[in-house]
């Protein structure tokens, strides 16, 4: 027995005790735990609402219903937090696909009141955040004036949180009233003139990764070829193209959709041309035609006016056809 070698069953480690668990991570837990209950809720409501009315469980909508009311203002806490602070991306992506899932959702249940502060407060971090200083007036493309506030870029995670506002927009066209497609209105004016003046630029220490789709796979998001910069460009042009994809689309919405979003149009653009309304507030959601000052400023008064030219001339025949009752122009 004693020629025999002893294998330990057990290898001891160094230490007896267990790595310490980092501080952040019962936060970390948190945040996961918060975006999933929002990510449950539009993953049980979203099924329902896209079946036909007539045989959807009632019980089921009123229990979605329910859920919403109840939650909304804690999430909505939570998340416009969370958008606005030094999370790392993966956390940065689900916040925003909770941003877009759960708002998407209160649109469906006919919830107004909580979607339109969501959609206020994700239009709040879709251009920077700007201290009050005093604005320098430059000519953009066209000849158009364009108050920049100076070292205000356009980053990437703005990028993110304009796409999501694009999705959403485009998920609840049917139930968006004028008000609520003025904010959405307002905050792509601000966008595009940060964009036309090339105040654009790449948020420190996010990589690449971020600018891809939310809910894209990681492994997805990295470019191929060429470096980040080319990445970051194209990415804005993309932004671009489907800013000018909401406006061509209004040629499928049914004619009520198409007034209420007409209406805005045409409200944001007598405001640009009388100078009234806020400068770039980053999306009032319906501040009821009152004035306000707002410290991101990025006023181009030719993107409303050249929106609903080219609105205008995509939809000719509906606005000119005798049965149509269009009293957005009145």
């Amino acid at each position: 027995m004693g020629n025999l070698t002893h294998i330990p069953s057990i290898d001891q480690l160094d230490k007896s005790d267990p790595p310490p668990t980092p501080e952040t991570y019962i936060i970390y837990l948190a945040i996961i735990c918060l975006t999933n209950m929002a990510e449950s809720q539009a993953a049980f409501a979203l099924p329902i609402l896209r079946e036909d009315n007539d045989s959807a469980d009632k019980s089921s909508v009123l229990l979605a219903i329910e859920m919403a009311n109840t939650s909304w203002s804690n999430i909505l806490a939570v998340l416009s937090f969370l958008v606005t602070a030094s999370v790392d991306e993966d956390i940065f992506l689900s916040v925003v696909k909770a941003y877009q899932n759960f708002t998407s959702v209160l649109g469906l249940l006919g919830l107004t009141a909580p979607r339109d502060a969501f959609l206020s407060s994700l239009c709040k971090v879709c251009t920077p955040h700007l201290p009050d200083a005093p604005a320098t007036k430059e000519v953009g493309p066209g000849g158009a004036t364009i108050a920049i506030r100076s070292h205000a870029i356009l980053n990437d995670r703005n990028v993110i949180c304009l796409r999501a506002l694009l999705q959403i927009s485009q998920t609840l066209t049917p139930v968006l009233e004028d008000r609520a497609w003025y904010g959405v209105l307002e905050t792509l004016q601000v966008s595009e003139g940060f964009m036309s003046s090339g105040k654009l630029g790449k948020r420190e220490q996010s990589s690449v990764a971020l600018l891809a789709d939310v809910g894209t796979p990681m492994k997805d998001k990295l470019p191929v070829g060429g470096g980040s910069g080319t990445t970051v460009d194209n990415q804005f042009s993309t932004l671009l193209l489907l800013i000018k994809k909401l406006f061509e689309d209004t040629v499928k919405m049914e004619d009520r959709c198409f007034m209420e979003f007409l209406r805005a149009l045409c409200r944001l653009a007598r405001e640009r041309c009388l100078g009234g309304g806020s400068a770039g507030s980053g999306g009032s959601g319906g501040s009821g035609g009152k004035e306000t000052t707002g410290p991101k400023v990025a006023e181009e008064k030719c993107f409303a006016i050249t929106k609903l030219h080219q609105v205008a001339l995509s939809n000719v025949q509906r606005l000119v056809a005798s049965e149509g009752d269009f009293t957005a122009w009145g």
